[in-house]
């Protein structure tokens, strides 16, 4: 699915300080414990997630898929909240491009 397909509004924007790491061993040195140590979230300059061009699918997904849950239970109960328990800091920037969006957590 390509990013720029009809999907949720990410707050999409270009990281400069992105190092567009290309291969395994170039990720491990700009990273640690999964976040970029070369580059910080333009929005709020915090640490970001390093993601292939995979995770806009799953955001897409899963955002689609509580849409449609919360439609449908939205009679059942009062409140819903959601814990994504491997969201990581909540913005991730894609590594093919620098572009930065925002993680499962915060769509």
């Amino acid at each position: 699915m390509p990013r720029k397909s009809k999907g949720p509004d990410l707050n999409e924007v270009s990281s400069l300080e992105c190092q567009r790491c290309s291969n395994r061993e170039e990720r491990s040195v700009n990273s640690s414990n999964g976040l970029c140590t070369t580059a910080l979230s333009v929005l709020d300059g915090l640490p970001v997630r390093c993601v292939g061009s995979w995770a806009f699918e799953k955001i897409y997904r899963l955002t689609q898929y509580f849409g449609i849950f919360c439609l449908g239970m939205h009679n059942k109960w009062p409140a819903l909240n959601y814990v994504e328990i491997c969201s990581g800091p909540g913005r991730c920037v894609f590594r093919e491009d620098g572009q930065e969006v925002d993680g499962t957590a915060l769509a």
